[in-house]
């Protein structure tokens, strides 16, 4: 869906990068909202991703970038538990490499 479409939909507002890497753009994004699904209201959250990519470029060389909003305040600090305290343009979060590299950073709840 295009990022208009997404800011409509998702229950919080959507962060967008202010700079990225020359030559990629917004390609789409995704929403998810586990509460369509799940019975346990502690265990709802919805994610936002958010597609960049390189013209010409393999798909593993996009940039997503995602924003989870946990309905829960303790199912939130267990991921925030983890990684590497970070500040980005004054927000504090949290980078956790893995298989993917992420950075958790906690911009409210819905």
């Amino acid at each position: 869906m295009s990022l208009e479409e997404a800011r409509n939909r998702a229950s919080f507002k959507i962060l967008t990068p202010e700079y990225l890497p020359e030559g990629y753009k917004f390609s789409y994004s995704i929403i998810t909202n586990n509460s369509e699904y799940s019975s346990d209201p502690d265990s709802h959250y919805e994610t936002v991703e958010l597609i960049y990519a390189k013209e010409g470029a393999s798909i593993k060389a996009s940039i997503v970038l995602t924003e989870t909003v946990y309905k829960n305040a303790s199912t939130y600090s267990i991921f925030m538990s983890n990684g590497t305290d970070v500040k980005i343009n004054g927000t504090e979060g949290k980078y956790v490499s893995g298989e993917a590299k992420n950075v958790e950073m906690e911009a409210g709840r819905y």
